[in-house]
């Protein structure tokens, strides 16, 4: 396998969270696992209340109240010292 082959599957961006709410003990989303490749577009459609925003807020770290594992790039978005960082790494 060449590397750019290895490179392209490696997931820049791997999702698991456990439970996450805006509530202690009341959690509004569980069991969501996912990753996201090099060049690869992720949306999240789902009705009113289906947790899309709870998802994304768990992402970036904004909800006290989670249990997850965020890596972007493999490194856990816990060692990034400001949020904004996010949107100006390159991947």
């Amino acid at each position: 396998m060449t590397e750019s082959m290895t490179e392209h599957r490696t997931p820049v961006l791997e999702v698991d969270i456990e439970e996450a709410g805006y509530e202690p003990g009341r959690p509004r989303i569980r069991d969501i696992r996912f990753q996201v490749g090099k060049g690869e577009l992720l949306g999240l459609i789902g009705p009113n209340g289906a947790g899309k925003s709870t998802t994304i807020k768990t992402v970036l770290g904004l909800l006290k109240d989670a249990k997850a594992k965020v890596n972007m790039a493999g490194d856990p978005l816990g060692m990034l010292t400001c949020r904004s960082s996010l949107f100006f790494m390159r991947i």
